[in-house]
């Protein structure tokens, strides 16, 4: 019987359990947040060849799961996204693997840089931007677009807002 390597719309796959050790018959799953990182030292990514280079192959999917939920909407980590479809997100992420991302990105710059392009894209507070800040927010990368403004998030997009209109 066939299985995915990794599910975008369920990272955990019904078998993630980073004290475990990686099998692809009872531990399979990905972490589908940052709160569930996994680091070298942990026995999932302890048990893979080399590491997993920095267990690089179980933590790509928080951001990817992000990315799913932009394209195709749901809730995750107390977040609401909107999906617009993965026509309208590819543009995004083509331009920003091509274009803004470099060796020594992380998943704070992946997320600023693929703001960047969709607002290059589809312009601020556009509807396929929200979505793609609402879904790496909801697996806890940023802040999602409508966070209580008094505690600060989302200041900068406010800020950027302002300084885009001349205020």
């Amino acid at each position: 019987e066939w299985s995915p390597i990794r599910d975008l719309a369920d990272p955990h796959m019904g078998m993630f359990d980073p004290g475990e050790d990686y099998d692809s018959e009872t531990n399979r799953g990905k972490p589908d947040h940052m709160d569930e990182w996994v680091y070298n030292w942990y026995e999932i990514c302890a048990s893979t060849t080399d590491a997993d280079n920095g267990c690089v192959h179980f933590n790509n999917t928080i951001p990817s799961h992000g990315i799913y939920l932009a394209a195709e909407g749901g809730e995750h980590g107390g977040v609401t996204v909107q999906g617009v479809g993965l026509d309208a997100i590819e543009p995004v992420i083509w331009r920003t693997l091509i274009t803004k991302l470099s060796t020594y990105s992380d998943f704070d710059s992946y997320r600023d840089n693929m703001i960047e392009s969709c607002t290059e894209l589809y312009g601020l507070g556009s509807e396929v931007c929200t979505s793609v800040q609402d879904g790496l927010a909801a697996v806890g990368i940023g802040e999602p677009v409508n966070a209580d403004r008094s505690s600060g998030a989302g200041l900068g997009q406010a800020l950027v807002a302002a300084d885009l209109d001349g205020g």
